[in-house]
C-alpha cells in the first residue's frame, strides 16, 4: 500500500510516495531553502492517484459471509464463538 510521507529533521525536508510493500521512497531528502509549500502540495497531487489506485478494494458483508461459507464448507474453521455483543471470532482449535 502506498502512502504519503512528509519528515522534517535535521534541518531537511522530505516529501515522497512511500511504498510500504518495498519500503522505498521515492523522493530524496531537499533543504527548506529549495522547496516551498506550492512544491509540496504539486507534488502530493501529482501522485494522489498512485495512491488512490493502491487502496484495497472494499469487502462486502456478503463477501465476508460466502469467505466464512467457503472456509467452514473446507473444514478450514474447526471452533466458531460468538462473544455477546462481538462480533463472532473463528479459527482452529489447538491441537486437533
Amino acid at each position: 500500500m502506498k502512502q504519503l510521507f512528509f519528515s522534517v529533521y535535521d534541518g531537511g525536508i522530505q516529501f515522497s510516495l512511500y511504498d510500504r510493500k518495498t519500503g522505498k521512497q521515492d523522493n530524496s531528502p531537499v533543504s527548506p531553502a529549495h522547496v516551498t509549500y506550492n512544491d509540496i502540495v504539486a507534488y502530493f497531487e501529482s501522485v494522489k492517484q498512485r495512491v488512490l489506485d493502491d487502496v484495497p478494494p472494499k469487502v462486502t458483508v456478503e463477501q465476508q459471509i460466502q469467505d466464512l461459507h467457503a472456509k467452514l464448507s473446507a473444514g478450514r474453521i474447526k471452533a466458531w464463538v460468538v462473544r455477546p455483543g462481538l462480533m463472532p471470532i473463528y479459527g482452529k482449535i489447538p491441537g486437533r
